[in-house]
């Protein structure tokens, strides 16, 4: 199992009986973790009402869901839990004088222990883990907002697999670009 499949398991892997199932509104992270499966992945009526949509799922009774633990290969692992936990987009400062300044922020959200694991091998300087609190309850993040560091975790993590959609989405932002005054 690599990183990446790891790092799929463990972001939207649920025990199920005793199954594995993995859904997601993206089939790409259904299909690569299939070949562990060994089934065929399919669209399920599973929170259709809330998703306006199937979910992909697959389920086995083959696979062992990882442990954070047991993860060897940390830029496959941070590949995938960024691309499903992750944030890119930009940030804006008000100024006291009415200006702004725009910037490029990445955020990564998720449980603190998964957080703590990821944190110490992306490159960057340590960050504090913040609590949050969304609709559906408290999770965790680290923010980026360092026009060195983002593009250094961005380097870092990039690498295949990858979900192209995903890095689509993060190229529209320039990633290295830094801020601009406006």
């Amino acid at each position: 199992m690599t990183g990446y499949q790891q790092g799929i398991l463990i972001a939207l892997g649920s025990n199920n009986g005793e199954r594995i199932a993995v859904r997601s509104l993206d089939r790409w992270y259904c299909d690569a973790v299939q070949q562990l499966f060994r089934v065929k992945v399919y669209a399920s009526d599973y929170n259709v009402d809330r998703d306006g949509g199937p979910q992909w799922t697959i389920k086995s009774a083959r696979v062992q869901m990882p442990n954070v633990s047991e993860v060897q290969d940390w830029r496959g692992f941070a590949r995938a839990w960024i691309e499903i936990h992750g944030s890119i987009d930009q940030g804006v400062h008000k100024h006291r004088d009415g200006s702004h300044t725009r910037f490029i922020r990445l955020r990564i959200y998720g449980p603190d222990e998964i957080l703590a694991a990821i944190q110490p091998h992306l490159p960057a300087r340590e960050k504090i883990i913040q609590t949050v609190s969304t609709d559906n309850g408290r999770t965790c993040a680290l923010y980026y907002q360092s026009r060195t560091e983002i593009p250094a975790i961005i380097d870092y993590i990039d690498g295949m697999p990858r979900n192209e959609t995903i890095w689509d989405m993060w190229s529209n932002y320039a990633i290295g670009s830094g801020r601009e005054r406006g």
